[in-house]
């Protein structure tokens, strides 16, 4: 018997309306559930799973479906690691998109810092933008419990997009004349991930 212990949801609902399959589908993926076969939903185990899991069998029940769940562990080493790859794969993914969007952040202000469009409104945008970034990455983080491999990647090009807005936002209090501490510009993510 393998290591990683996962939670399984096992879930048939009915024929229609297709939209409760479509939410039941949305929910999972968005948890960074992995679908082992047709209404089959795999999850590390963990006391946030768990809940999560529970919440979705609630959702099936009340909407005339049918749902069981179970804790169990792979017989064999290469069934846990075909589990485990398309785990680390879906989260990788995310990783690589949330990459990528942060690579094109860091395009956005780098381009706006040589143009010197050192302006409020651009500084606000920017900040929202981080803030959407910051979210999104917190987001991911929540759902890898294994750990994947991109995770440090990504906070670090998430570092570097707080430190190119802290430089831009200098720059914009600079050319209003204002004066501001550098203690008192910080980006930064207030809000532990919950485990």
């Amino acid at each position: 018997m393998s290591g990683v212990e996962w939670i399984l949801l096992l879930a048939q609902m009915p024929s229609g309306p297709s939209s409760i399959r479509v939410t039941l589908w949305r929910r999972m993926k968005a948890a960074g559930a992995v679908s082992l076969h047709n209404g089959v939903w795999a999850l590390p185990a963990s006391a946030k799973n768990e809940l999560f899991m529970n919440e979705i069998f609630t959702y099936v029940r009340e909407h005339s479906g049918s749902a069981s769940i179970f804790s169990a562990r792979a017989l064999t080493p290469d069934v846990e690691q075909r589990i485990i790859d398309e785990f680390s794969k879906n989260i990788a993914e995310d990783y690589v998109e949330f990459i990528d969007k942060c690579k094109d952040f860091l395009i956005e202000i780098d381009g706006e810092i040589r143009q010197k469009k050192f302006t409020f409104a651009e500084l606000d945008e920017n900040e929202a933008e981080l803030q959407k970034l910051t979210s999104w990455l917190r987001k991911i983080r929540a759902r890898d419990n294994l750990g994947n491999a991109r995770a440090q990647e990504a906070g670090d090009i998430m570092e570097s997009c707080r430190q190119i807005l802290r430089a831009f936002a200098r720059s914009v209090y600079a050319n209003e004349g204002i004066d501001v501490q550098e203690s008192e510009i910080e980006y930064r993510d207030e809000k532990p991930v919950e485990g």
